[in-house]
């Protein structure tokens, strides 16, 4: 075996493990005091994060660094798969609803996921939501458009959706429990999401949340402020689902941003070993990190912007990786070439905007 990096001899290489290890001992015994309640303090109510961890293939996912411009429009909104009375505009990524009465509309994205994780985020301005405002998942079969005014997204058995103003989850036309209430009782309101507790009355979704799809595991869930809301719904393997908004709103304006995704296979050892010392550390500040014992280049993988300097994002089905995790809707759209070899469709459908 050759010698560890950066030591001279096997002796100083087995003495710098022991060193790290009783460090991460310290730490950890550190971590475990600290976390203990202080009598002088009072008593902290649970937060809303406590009631389901996030789940560590999001943790990974949000340190990863964010897909560039040209991955965004591929996965924007489909200007072909929508209601008349939206139009995608010209950034590919923001739709604009016509202000026509008594009609709830809907969009789908240009892909389908079936496999891998996909994050992606959601500016939708507050005073632009109205009356029934929804954001969700869908298949090919959910419609886009119904006269009046629904939560459309969930109203029936191919969508689930997330009623922004009412904070419910919708799925066949029924309101649903979130799913990471399964296995507890402390939600006063058995349907609301995010889940309340007792100290809570109301919640506000902010312009600017996150959707996560996980399709390996087959769940929905959101982020918001930087927070986990827990996860929404399960049950959603073997299905092909699509991002999906819902409006009423004359004028209001919906932008979809692709974040990033991770294909369908475990992470690596490298990452579990990264994430495993950063959990045994009471805090993951770079003063902190810089005093384990491990080699420089070592420790700027652990700090925070280490994954993004330090793992080659996979990029999905039409970056190289194939595994059938995607749905490129090629029949209605002009194919053309990109960058990374293999063929993607889009129509930029100008004559629909004015």
């Amino acid at each position: 075996m050759g010698n560890y990096v950066g030591r001279q001899t096997r002796s100083e290489s087995v003495g710098s493990l022991e060193s790290f290890r009783r460090s991460i001992s310290q730490s950890l015994m550190n971590k475990s005091n600290s976390s203990k309640p202080n009598a002088s303090e009072p008593p902290v109510s649970k937060s809303r994060c406590s009631i389901e961890k996030i789940p560590y293939r999001v943790e990974h996912l949000l340190e990863l660094g964010k897909a560039d411009m040209e991955t965004q429009v591929m996965h924007g909104w489909n200007p072909l798969d929508k209601s008349v009375n939206i139009f995608v505009k010209g950034d590919h990524l923001t739709l604009h609803r016509r202000p026509i009465s008594q009609s709830t509309d809907s969009i789908r994205g240009k892909i389908g996921y079936r496999g891998g994780i996909h994050m992606w985020e959601i500016k939708w301005i507050s005073n632009q939501r109205g009356t029934h405002a929804c954001v969700g998942v869908a298949t090919k079969k959910a419609p886009t458009r119904k006269a009046g005014y629904c939560s459309l997204i969930g109203n029936n058995e191919h969508s689930w959706g997330w009623d922004l103003g009412r904070n419910i989850l919708r799925h066949a036309e029924e309101q649903v429990a979130p799913a990471c209430m399964a296995n507890h009782q402390e939600n006063h309101n058995k349907l609301s999401y995010p889940p309340m507790d007792d100290t809570d009355t109301s919640y506000i979704v902010p312009s600017v949340f996150q959707c996560v799809l996980d399709m390996d595991a087959g769940t929905l869930g959101f982020m918001a402020d930087g927070q986990w809301l827990g996860t929404a719904f399960s049950g959603l393997q073997g299905k092909t689902l699509y991002p999906v908004v819902s409006c009423v709103w004359g004028h209001c304006e919906v932008t979809m941003k692709y974040l990033n995704g991770l294909p369908s296979c475990p992470l690596g050892l490298k990452e579990f070993s990264r994430r495993a010392i950063r959990n045994a550390l009471p805090e993951t500040t770079s003063r902190q990190i810089s005093q384990v014992p491990l080699p420089a280049s070592l420790k700027r993988y652990i700090k925070d912007y280490g994954l993004k300097y330090y793992v080659r994002v996979r990029h999905l089905d039409h970056t190289g990786y194939n595994n059938h995790n995607e749905v490129h809707d090629l029949k209605e759209f002009e194919t053309v070439e990109t960058n990374y070899g293999s063929s993607y469709s889009y129509d930029e459908e100008l004559s629909d905007e004015v």
